[in-house]
């Protein structure tokens, strides 16, 4: 401000930022071309956080000729914050004043932020640094909140086991890709398969002849008058359908035009082992809609597998569905019967259990199932569709809940992409 006799008027505002102070200070103003002192004032203990104005008066006259005036105003320069070191650089404030015509004051550095000094008339609290040091030691300022020493040792402490538990989680992740080991569908042997051959021309000889070709335990063969068709039942000693039975594996594979020598084929995650035995557990008590959507997030993802290696050069051959079956010996029976499909619906004509030769407590058992491929009029967005929605009706019937088999068994809707097939070799 410059008075009407032509003197100037400085107002230095001290704020302190950082701890309580605890004795007066100094608040003085040099000339940086002489390195004389101008002006100089006490500056009584602040408590944090509070600020102290200091007015200066200068007489122009005295610095003549000079047009321009460069200060240097040091506020709290003392034993502990000693001048030229890193911690006492916020507490000095240059100045450049014009000594002729308007007074408007040029600050030429930037103020800190421990000991600011402004020249304004009514000056604005700056943003604090992150981390700075007080009379009490470092201070950490985090969104507008002040820790002291003890404070900020727990946050240091806190976020340094945070980091430790982030790195625990990263490396769980690391190993867990290292030691999981790719499903596997490995090979089996049906108990029954190593039994002698029998008379063909024998009863049993019969029987053991159909038992080659029964792939699973649906029907799903065309309705025409005469057709047999051989299923196997995988039951528990009490009769009940897929009881004490649980799924080992599956696996989705495409036929190659020579069959299944060199097919592809896709393995399903343990995890959906696991969703289809739990379902397999709850299907006694929930209803269609719920089975419906529970084979559905098992379907939908094996048929995302199986689309990455089908094109339209190979989309037209078959899909093959296998499902792994285990269950302990003398808790589970295999169960074979014969059906003729006359007066519009299957009977049972014939019903026996096989003879096995038992190597181990654990039975093991396979059912396969074949898909048509891409028909003509569809595309390879509609197949994938279809796919899925073949293969959800497969597993959706084969865990429904089936009644004890009577004489006669009823025709229900099969898909047209699931009948008129031959079976799939075992």
């Amino acid at each position: 401000m410059r008075a009407a006799d032509g003197r100037i008027s400085i107002v230095v505002t001290v704020t302190n930022q950082g701890g309580d102070g605890v004795t007066p200070t100094f608040v003085r103003v040099y000339d940086t071309e002489t390195e004389t002192i101008i002006s100089q004032g006490e500056l009584p203990p602040l408590p944090a956080g509070q600020l102290q104005r200091l007015q200066f008066t200068l007489n122009p006259a005295e610095y003549a000729p000079r047009t321009r005036l460069s200060l240097r105003v040091e506020a709290g320069l003392d034993p502990f914050e000693i001048k030229g070191t890193p911690i006492a650089e916020n507490n000095i404030q240059f100045l450049d004043l014009p000594l002729v015509g308007g007074f408007q004051p040029i600050a030429t550095s930037a103020p800190a932020t421990t000991a600011q000094e402004e020249v304004e008339a009514t000056p604005e609290a700056a943003s604090p640094p992150l981390i700075e040091t007080t009379a009490e030691g470092l201070r950490f300022n985090l969104l507008g909140n002040a820790y002291d020493f003890s404070q900020q040792e727990l946050l240091i402490a806190a976020l340094a086991a945070l980091g430790v538990v982030l790195i625990l989680w990263v490396l769980s992740i690391i190993f867990r890709l290292l030691t999981r080991r790719p499903p596997t569908f490995p090979l089996w042997q049906a108990p029954y398969a190593t039994v002698p051959m029998l008379d063909p021309n024998s009863v049993e000889g019969r029987r053991q002849a159909w038992q080659l070709h029964a792939q699973n335990g649906l029907i799903l063969a065309a309705n025409r008058d005469g057709a047999l068709h051989p299923i196997k039942q995988l039951i528990s000693t009490d009769g009940q359908s897929l009881s004490n039975w649980q799924v080992t594996a599956m696996r989705i594979s495409q036929y190659d035009n020579y069959g299944r020598v060199a097919r592809s084929q896709v393995i399903a995650r343990p995890a959906l082992v696991k969703r289809f035995n739990r379902l397999l557990k709850r299907r006694l008590k929930a209803d269609d809609a719920a089975l419906q959507r529970q084979v559905m997030k098992i379907a939908r993802p094996l048929v995302r597998q199986v689309m990455r290696s089908v094109s339209n050069k190979n989309a037209f051959l078959p899909i093959a569905l296998d499902i792994r079956w285990s269950g302990r010996h003398g808790e589970v029976r295999i169960l074979f019967e014969l059906y003729q499909f006359q007066g519009g619906a299957w009977y049972r004509i014939d019903q026996w259990e096989p003879m096995m030769a038992i190597a181990s407590r654990t039975l093991q058992e396979n059912y396969t199932f074949t898909i048509h491929g891409m028909s003509a009029n569809e595309n390879l967005r509609s197949y994938a569709k279809r796919l899925q929605e073949d293969l959800a009706w497969l597993l959706l019937e084969t865990v429904r809940v089936r009644q004890p088999q009577q004489q006669a068994r009823p025709s229900y809707s099969v898909p047209d992409t699931l009948s008129g097939m031959k079976p799939a070799a075992l």
